[in-house]
Formats: C-alpha cells, structure tokens, sequence
C-alpha cells in the first residue's frame, strides 16, 4: 500500500509468507487465521517464488483471503511485501507451517484498546510435533518447554504505525529477519504487552527453517553484532566501547 491513503481503521491485517509449504500445512495455517474471533481481518499469503505456484490453492479460500507471489527473496522480504499489501490498521504475521489459538488476535487486540500507549502485544507458545514426524525425529529435537514467552512475529500484534516507526525486516541476510527486528525494536524502545496465555502452536517438523538451515545461527550473531554497533554509535552507556 503506496502513498497518503490511510489505513483502515480497526482491521486487522495477516500475512503469512509461503515457500513451497505443502497444501496439508498452509491450509491449517490459513484456516486458524480464518477461525479468529475479530470482526474484520484481511490475510496477504505471500508465495516467495514457491516451484508450485500457491495462488490455485489460495485462492480456493476466497475473501478475505488473497495471494502475492514474487521472485524468491526470503522471509524478510515476504513479509515486507505483505505489508506493503495491507490495508489495516493492525499487523500480524504467522508462519505458513503454523497455527494460531483461536482467540489470538481477539485478546491482544483488547489489550491495545485498553491502554492507547501500548505498541505491540505477544502471548505463549506451545510447540507440537507434526503428525507425521517419527520417533527418531523427537529424538533428536526434544521439546525442553512446551510453553514459552514468545517474542516472535508469529505470536505478535502491533499497531501498523508502530510497526513502520521500527522499520521492515531485514531482507539481505535471510534468516535473521525475526531477531534482527526485535532488536531493532528493543533500541527504539517498543511499548509491549506479554499475554500469560498461549495465542501461538509452533510445528516442528522435518522443514523447520530454524533447524535445517546452517546460516541460521550465524546470522543470529551477525545481527546481535549489528545490533551492539548501533547501540555503540548511539553512545548506548549500557554497552561497553571497543577493546
């Protein structure tokens, strides 16, 4: 969305960014979106260049469902192009292999109304293994904690106005997006809201990003470097100068 048009007022705007996700997972996805309890919502699936295109399958949903497809670029890309889609005045993010509780955008958009100041309101997550994941996979992935806090954009409302006051994701290191932007927004000082209640079910499965991709840790460093130089530059009395 381009230019001085302004954003409409009380809905809430979803993207989930896709990558050749089998239709068995972005349905469940789609759908946990589609049994949300808010009035008025509109959902952006981005298809990142998927080598099926997703649109078909998308589109079967009808309103107030659409498909954006673009070249693949990564998830910090997709996601921005969501939001560059979105009309509302509210944006939420959710991966294309997981699910939301079905009250998720309901109680966090309460708590925005409740106190004008607040930017952003998270709530737990419960992690679950895929139905079709094996022994040998829980194996070598243990669930440590079923319920966490969760500041992941997955588990994440925020005023679309507080969302471009930190900035879009990082789309030049493809993994990072998530904790390249929390970091940006714990600098700038977001106003948040943490849920004692779980609002997100995180999948694990053989395609988690988080655990095949190699990149993923060492982008994690790169942006917490990132983050320290910012902060040094800023003159941030809580870091330390360089040695």
């Amino acid at each position: 969305m381009t230019g001085d048009t302004p954003f409409v007022p009380r809905l809430v705007s979803v993207v989930i960014p896709t990558w050749n996700r089998s239709e068995r997972l972005l349905g469940a996805a789609i759908e946990s979106v589609l049994a949300q309890t808010v009035p008025e919502l509109e959902l952006v699936v981005v298809d990142d260049g998927s080598d099926v295109v997703a649109s078909p399958f998308v589109d079967t949903y009808g309103d107030p469902v659409r498909c954006h497809r673009q070249d693949n670029r990564g998830l910090g890309a997709a996601r921005n192009a969501g939001v560059h889609e979105a009309t509302g005045e509210f944006l939420a993010f959710l991966d294309s292999d997981d699910v939301w509780a079905p009250d998720k955008l309901s109680s966090q958009l309460a708590a925005l109304d409740a106190d004008p100041d607040l930017e952003a309101v998270f709530g737990r997550a419960e992690q679950f293994y895929d139905e079709e994941v094996d022994d040998e996979y829980r194996r070598r992935h243990p669930i440590k904690d079923p319920l966490v806090d969760a500041y992941l954009s997955s588990a994440m409302l925020i005023r679309r106005t507080s969302f471009d006051r930190i900035g879009p994701y990082d789309e030049e290191h493809r993994n990072g997006a998530d904790i390249d932007w929390f970091l940006r927004a714990r600098e700038n000082h977001l106003r948040t809201l943490m849920l004692p209640a779980t609002v997100y079910h995180r999948r694990l499965h053989e395609s988690n990003i988080s655990i095949t991709e190699s990149t993923a840790n060492q982008n994690r460093l790169l942006a917490l470097k990132r983050s320290l130089d910012r902060r040094r530059a800023s003159g941030d009395p809580s870091v330390g100068g360089n040695d």
